[in-house]
């Protein structure tokens, strides 16, 4: 598939992101580096999939995104046919947010005029930038502004650069009518030489080609694809979590509370969002900075199971009945604690 057919696909809820993954972390910087390795025509690795009819719990794609929001799971009760994405989900969150969506508030623009060559190749080539729509009207009214100054006949090998910014969306989903008309207004506004010209149309068949076209920069693979429903063959959910395990093990290695944490998930669905609503609750209160590593140890703690992080000990269902069992008296005492440090900084300063 194209990357805007997958992105087609995460919009209509067709890939869908299973409990056991993590959150989405990549920061603006991270996605900007990803696009301009797309344009460039870079393979930026493969995506897994497992199609599945399985009564699994799943959350759709953040198409807004805000760092630390709490995501809400559903269960596939009706058992319709979905995609599960067991590995690239922070490209494919960081794409559909690029081209469908925010990041904490702000778009993503493109610089139509950016795709210079460079003897440095680690340099960016192709720009992106998130930002607020005053912002950008900002930088582009300077830009014009600026090229006002310039003669009507610019030089080709005039060496300033002059940059403008249009919404990636934008770019992408216009009609061919639209982008010719968008091509003509910024030769005239910004009084454009025909290298900069030139640049510009190249620089939006490339992200046309990119993302619409070039099905290699992306790789899919889809686990049990079009097998039926019933068919022996098809993984199940314990199979799909032994994949998820090796798959990130191997790479980008998961810390072994995130593994912990998908596992929990598994068997205990309300812990999807029990642990994240806890953490944001502790952390908005004592600003602690309190990470799963130490919720698990303390509800293994609290469980009687011990303080390692060790994951094989959720292999046993006694040992997750456990936790189940006791996570309100950790989740307690550990507000106590909080309370009682506050309460003693407070006194003390």
């Amino acid at each position: 598939m194209s990357i805007y057919e997958l992105i087609n696909e995460i919009d209509n809820e067709d890939i869908v992101l299973p409990a056991i993954q993590r959150d989405f972390v990549w920061d603006e910087g991270r996605i900007e580096l990803l696009l301009d390795s797309m344009f460039r025509g870079y393979p930026v690795g493969i995506v897994l999939l497992w199609e599945t009819y399985t009564p699994i719990q799943f959350r759709t794609f953040a198409r807004d995104h805000v760092p630390g929001g709490i995501y809400k799971f559903e269960e596939n009760k009706k058992g319709r046919r979905m995609k599960l994405v067991l590995d690239g989900q922070q490209r494919l969150s960081s794409i559909y947010v690029a081209l469908k969506g925010t990041f904490d508030g702000r778009k993503l623009y493109y610089d139509v005029l950016s795709g210079r060559d460079s003897d440095d190749h680690s340099e960016v080539k192709y720009r992106f930038e998130f930002a607020k729509d005053a912002e950008i009207r900002a930088l582009n009214r300077e830009q014009q502004n600026a090229r006002k100054k310039i003669g009507s006949e610019p030089k080709d090998d005039d060496q300033e650069e002059v940059a403008y910014w249009v919404p990636l969306s934008e770019v992408v989903g216009r009609n061919p009518r639209d982008m010719q008309k968008l091509r003509d207004d910024l030769s005239a506004e910004l009084k454009l030489s025909s290298d900069d010209k030139l640049r510009m149309e190249l620089n939006i068949q490339t992200a046309g080609y990119a993302l619409s076209e070039n099905s290699e920069i992306l790789k899919t693979q889809t686990i049990d694809s079009k097998l039926p429903a019933s068919d022996e063959k098809r993984k199940s959910a314990f199979d799909i979590l032994e994949i998820f395990v090796r798959v990130n093990t191997q790479g980008m290695t998961l810390r072994r509370s995130d593994l912990i944490v998908s596992m929990l998930r598994l068997y205990w669905a309300d812990a999807s969002e029990l642990l994240p609503r806890f953490i944001k609750e502790i952390n908005d209160a004592g600003n602690l900075n309190i990470d799963n590593d130490f919720i698990i140890r303390c509800m293994f703690s609290t469980a009687g199971i011990g303080t390692r992080l060790d994951f094989e000990l959720l292999r046993k269902k006694t040992n997750v009945d456990k936790i189940q069992e006791t996570y309100r008296d950790c989740f307690n005492a550990i507000r106590s604690t909080v309370d009682f440090e506050r309460s003693r900084y407070q006194a003390e300063h």
